[in-house]
């Protein structure tokens, strides 16, 4: 067990820089803004938020559904319809997926900002890493969701045979790329704040700005 407490002091790493740095007003507010909007295109992307084919009979503006279902990764847990055009629906594992990437993507924005702004010529990080990492998880889809980006091309390419098809194994299986993200957003921010914490002890900049991680 003493063995595994470095490694594990070494996977919080990443995070434990960008707590560091979200001192910085500006840092956190791209935070903010970066898990907001990679909230709704993820949910969007996924399927969780979907217009339906046909509007559903609603006697008020908002519809709520709250139901915990089993198993916790098939059934929605959580419906919500808007005037019976908008539908938001979402399961355990949804939110999980939804949670952490969006988490994710936002700290390796911030780090990004960080980096360009306040580090100076001390770290380097490619913006182009970061966005083609989330690629995977825009393609995955959920039990209880509309079908998402995946379905839609796929219909629209194809036919909605086809489309069918697939959609029953991307639901079966979506969570896959939303892992493979996932994995990819951390390796990036882990690869991206190891200059940092290397030179906070180092670095005035960065003593003064990352004071508390060593």
């Amino acid at each position: 067990m003493a063995g595994s407490t470095p490694i594990l002091a070494r996977l919080y790493q990443p995070f434990q820089v960008v707590k560091s740095i979200l001192r910085y007003r500006d840092i956190r507010r791209i935070f903010i803004i970066s898990l907001v909007i990679f909230s709704i295109l993820y949910a969007i992307a996924s399927g969780m938020i979907f217009k339906p084919s046909t509007r559903i009979p609603s006697n008020s503006f908002v519809d709520m559904d709250l139901a915990v279902g089993w198993p916790p990764g098939v059934y929605p847990w959580l419906t919500i319809v808007i005037d019976g055009s908008l539908v938001f629906s979402i399961n355990l594992t949804a939110f999980i997926f939804l949670s952490l990437l969006s988490v994710l993507f936002a700290s390796n924005m911030s780090l990004l900002v960080y980096m360009r702004r306040h580090a100076g010529d001390c770290c380097s990080y490619n913006s182009n890493t970061t966005m083609a990492s989330v690629v995977p998880a825009m393609f995955s889809t959920f039990a209880c969701c509309g079908g998402g980006l995946t379905l839609a091309l796929f219909t629209y390419i194809f036919s909605l045979g086809v489309a069918s098809a697939y959609a029953a194994v991307i639901i079966t299986y979506g969570w896959v790329l939303a892992l493979a993200s996932a994995l990819l957003l951390y390796w990036n921010l882990y690869r991206a704040s190891r200059p940092l914490w290397q030179l906070a002890s180092g670095h005035r900049g960065l003593r003064l700005s990352l004071r508390g991680l060593r």
